[in-house]
């Protein structure tokens, strides 16, 4: 609050006396009529002020980088002159891979523009490649709860534009035994205007749809590696996948549909990962558990370091106390007068009494203390146990001679 209270200057002292003496104008060269100027001495700031708007408040929405493309050739000229020639010179650059016995290019682009029109010179070429989708292309994905999977994504997304919201996808999850469960993921498309911050989507209070009560909530993370139904390989998706299709089941160069060999007969299976004799989706693959492994790691890294504490003020040290001494001093004078040794001052020392040293064995000390101490109360605590177990092992056994001795004749 302290910024918005407006400081005042303050009045100069006046006189009471002249307080009601008529005010002097005071002209220059005795002329009366010449006009006092009074304009403000801060206007040319504030005409420069409201011309220049401010660049950050009005200016144009913060470009996004795009994603990289692999493409699945070699590096050569011919590629990077036909690049040039698309999309100019220095807006991109070209980083040769291998994967085994794979070559791959991943290439870089600046722009959005640039990279739909690389694309798209890909896809009319029929060049094999894949990438990921563009973050201005990407919408709010939510998980719509209590609608029956047998209700079509199309009637969904009909039924989500008379509510003023406009759906690219609607898909019906399944679990993991392929059952369709009441579960709809849906996918809106791109705001032309960003939500401000900690401002939430307003189809979160979405309460009704299809005459149907229905919750909205935030899709689970993914903590699986990312595979690819249409060349079953990991990290990509089949969105943005222009690959040769590969069979799931047998690995050879066709889709999965139009598969001619019997899904169910094991002697066909082969992964194209691994190739062992299993599928390619398959959990218990070695490449699966590797990248999931790695996976694994990556997020409890992420996790512990969100938990570091940065700032863990160590406790200050406070040196005990010491009683100054009640001995009488005695001058110098006095001292050589009545034949008395003249004490030799102090010596210093490099390092006070009170060094790191000796604080670390000043705490270290006292750490012992309290675990002697604390052992001790454990071996007390024991002895009274066994004693008090022994008691009640007497008693039982009192009892129970009771008891016999009530019931014999």
């Amino acid at each position: 609050m302290d910024r918005y209270i407006q400081i005042k200057r303050k009045l100069s002292p006046q006189n009471n006396k002249a307080g009601n003496q008529p005010k002097i104008n005071r002209t220059n060269n005795g002329n009366e009529n010449s006009a006092v100027n009074n304009s403000n001495r801060y206007a040319i700031l504030a005409d420069s002020a409201t011309e220049q708007p401010n660049e950050k408040t009005v200016g144009e929405p913060k470009k996004t980088r795009p994603p990289p493309i692999f493409i699945r050739e070699q590096s050569t000229n011919a590629l990077v002159n036909k690049l040039v020639d698309l999309i100019g010179d220095s807006k991109f650059h070209i980083i040769p891979l291998k994967k085994g016995n794979i070559h791959e290019i991943k290439l870089q682009i600046q722009t959005e523009a640039d990279h739909r029109i690389v694309t798209k010179y890909l896809n009319d070429a029929g060049k094999n490649y894949y990438t990921y989708q563009l973050k201005s292309c990407k919408g709010l994905q939510v998980v719509l709860k209590g609608i029956e999977a047998t209700v079509t994504p199309a009637e969904i997304i009909e039924a989500l534009k008379a509510k003023n919201f406009s759906a690219k996808t609607a898909i019906n999850i399944l679990n993991k035994d392929k059952v369709p469960q009441p579960l709809f993921k849906i996918e809106l498309e791109p705001e032309l205007q960003a939500l401000k911050k900690n401002e939430v989507h307003p189809i979160y209070n979405l309460q009704y749809l299809l005459h149907r009560r229905i919750t909205v909530e935030e899709p689970h993370k993914r903590i699986n590696p990312v595979q690819c139904t249409n060349c079953q390989e990991y990290g990509h998706t089949k969105a943005y996948c222009t690959l040769k299709s590969v069979c799931v089941v047998c690995s050879e160069p066709h889709t999965t549909a139009n598969c001619p060999k019997n899904k169910d007969d094991k002697s066909v299976k082969k992964c194209s990962n691994c190739g062992e004799k299993h599928t390619a989706n398959y959990r218990g693959c070695v490449v699966y558990k590797e990248l999931k492994s790695r996976l694994n790691k990556r997020i409890a890294t992420a996790h512990t370091y969100n938990k570091v504490n940065f700032y863990s003020p160590q406790p200050i040290f406070q040196p005990p106390l010491t009683v100054p001494s009640t001995t009488p001093t005695i001058s110098f004078a006095s001292a050589l007068k009545s034949g008395l040794e003249v004490p030799a001052p102090p010596t210093r020392t490099a390092h006070s009494e009170h060094t790191p040293t000796n604080i670390q064995q000043t705490q270290q000390s006292g750490i012992e203390a309290m675990m002697l101490s604390l052992q001790q109360s454990m071996k007390d605590f024991m002895t009274f146990m066994q004693n008090t177990l022994q008691e009640l092992m007497k008693n039982q056994n009192i009892l129970i001679q009771l008891l016999v001795s009530s019931k014999s004749p």
